[in-house]
């Protein structure tokens, strides 16, 4: 398992490809992995080594990880 260096939220509108420097792994997750699941495939038909937290963020909690928000609180995913 490897720690996450670099975070950032879009909307899955919003993603593009091309800002992501060619070597990166890039890695989605979102609510129930759907949305991030699309965003996974849309990226590797583009060559870019994607990964989808399958689940989402209610399977991360579901599994006892620790939610937190951006300024390090504890968190509820809804």
């Amino acid at each position: 398992l490897h720690a996450l260096t670099e975070g950032s939220r879009a909307s899955l509108g919003n993603l593009q490809a091309d800002s992501v420097p060619a070597d990166a792994r890039v890695m989605f997750i979102c609510r129930t992995g759907s949305r991030s699941g699309m965003a996974t495939n849309a990226f590797r038909r583009t060559g870019v080594e994607a990964s989808n937290v399958v689940g989402g963020m209610a399977a991360w909690s579901a599994a006892g990880l620790p939610v937190v928000r951006d300024d390090n609180a504890a968190a509820t995913v809804l």
